[in-house]
């Protein structure tokens, strides 16, 4: 009865965080998390859903393609991010109406130039890397890079104040309903058309509900020119910072669509599809809960040492149970769902994701630096995450062919770890054995487990 009682109260504790006022930061943070996680859990049901139909219609060559097509357009998107998001977020000042619509006019104008760019270098693209009819992809997918620029500012407010709840329904909205105009135009279509076509629809329809959302500040064409310095001064570490975390996150796809066969890069799409799904929840946590609520802490000269703590050992156990999961049965998941011509994603999906949790300690703990204003470095980190990445791909593919480039990718991300716990504690105390004692059992009982499975010597024959 007593267990009972105690149930019954921390559900209404845990309830009165939506019914009480949004001024605690608390209170914020609840909201927040609940509405990201709804919404990780339901696109990524979708997408699971999509994929099981998507990779029945099209083989692995048109994913390899679109990889391709979205890595391509999303570097350039990233080459020029001026980091509005990030200077409102951290302003003490953010909201002032003058300060959002100057944003508002060079958000625009940088989506001029960006889609300039994609389409002068369409041409060169197509001839690096050999598919044909590439330019004219990346011309028309373009176009919702120029679309997206015309968001409205509110958002940026709404991730000032932690309020992610429009956020999440507008978010989800857009993407449930690419979806399934993906899914329609496929089946009628079968044509890579689909996914570009649904991709411009459903930006559009972003943008336009962007300004239904809660926020009263309907945007003017007013610039400010002070104020426009301000903004691009702080972006130009912000500027580096972006590219190399496109390095990082995206610019793999892009590297190992030079080094391998579209066919190859697709099984690698669908592998990287489950191996990223706890990466991207948890980045879309820290980028939107941590950083604002850490942001807000510092101004307000309060400590977050306990509360970040917290969150990151919770994240090594999650981390580690994922981990574990899908690095001992993703050849079984893939065998299981898909059809024989995605069998090898299974073999990519448990070398992936061995490094999962390191990624979600790594990526949480490189935040702080960023609520601190330290921008610097947090390049520095990316620039070193990215640079090892990179070597490591290109010396396991010239060793041992495109499993070694997959294993490239998993160390990587161990090798980066240690100097994100050691950059971190500048503004941060966690104790490295609890760090330690969570991962080095995770990976232990991987390894083992691929050792009684044979994948370790199924691996070996394959290098």
């Amino acid at each position: 009865m007593t267990n009972l009682h105690e149930l019954i109260n921390k559900t209404q504790t845990y309830l009165s965080y939506f019914r009480s006022d949004d001024s605690n930061l608390k209170n914020r943070n609840v909201k927040s998390t609940a509405y990201l996680v709804a919404q990780a859990v339901i696109e990524n049901a979708l997408k699971f859903i999509s994929s099981l139909i998507l990779t029945r219609i099209f083989l692995p060559e048109v994913y390899g393609t679109l990889t391709i097509l979205y890595a391509t357009i999303t570097g350039i998107h990233l080459l020029l991010d001026i980091g509005s998001r990030s200077y409102v977020v951290q302003h003490h000042n953010g909201k002032d109406k003058n300060l959002l619509d100057t944003i508002w006019i060079l958000n625009i104008a940088r989506g001029v130039i960006v889609y300039f760019f994609i389409f002068m270098l369409s041409g060169q693209f197509e001839n690096l890397f050999g598919i044909d009819d590439l330019s004219l992809y990346l011309q028309i997918m373009g176009i919702s890079v120029l679309i997206t620029s015309f968001t409205s500012v509110n958002t940026l407010v709404l991730a000032k104040e932690i309020k992610q709840a429009q956020l999440v329904k507008l978010q989800l909205t857009a993407r449930v309903f690419e979806i399934v105009v993906t899914v329609i135009l496929a089946l009628i279509t079968e044509s890579i058309w689909a996914f570009i076509i649904s991709n411009i629809i459903a930006t559009l329809l972003y943008v336009i509900l962007s300004y239904l959302i809660s926020g009263k500040h309907l945007p003017r064409i007013y610039y400010h020119h002070r104020t426009a310095l301000s903004v691009l001064s702080f972006s130009k570490w912000i500027f580096v910072s972006s590219i190399l975390t496109y390095l990082v996150n995206d610019g793999e796809r892009f590297f190992l669509g030079i080094l391998l066969q579209p066919s190859n890069l697709g099984l690698y799409h669908l592998a990287n599809m489950y191996a990223s799904i706890p990466v991207l929840a948890i980045a879309s946590l820290a980028s939107h809960i941590i950083f604002p609520s850490v942001s807000e802490l510092v101004n307000n000269g309060q400590s977050y040492d306990s509360y970040l703590s917290k969150f990151i050992y919770g994240i090594l156990l999650l981390g580690g149970l994922l981990s574990i999961f899908f690095s001992v049965f993703g050849l079984y998941i893939i065998d299981m769902l898909y059809t024989q011509d995605y069998s090898k994603a299974g073999q990519y999906l448990q070398i992936l994701s061995i490094s999962i949790v390191a990624k979600l300690v790594a990526l949480t703990l490189i935040t702080v630096l960023l609520a601190h204003g330290n921008s610097i470095s947090h390049m520095k980190f990316y620039a070193l995450w990215a640079l090892s990445k990179y070597i490591l791909i290109y010396l396991g593919m010239v060793f041992y062919g495109e499993i070694g480039a997959i294993i490239g990718v998993t160390i990587s991300s161990f090798l980066v770890l240690p100097i994100a716990y050691i950059i971190s504690r500048k503004y941060l105390n966690i104790q490295l054995i609890k760090v330690s004692g969570l991962l080095l059992p995770t990976c232990m009982l991987i390894f083992v487990c691929w050792y009684y499975s044979g994948f370790i010597s199924s691996i070996h024959s394959l290098i």
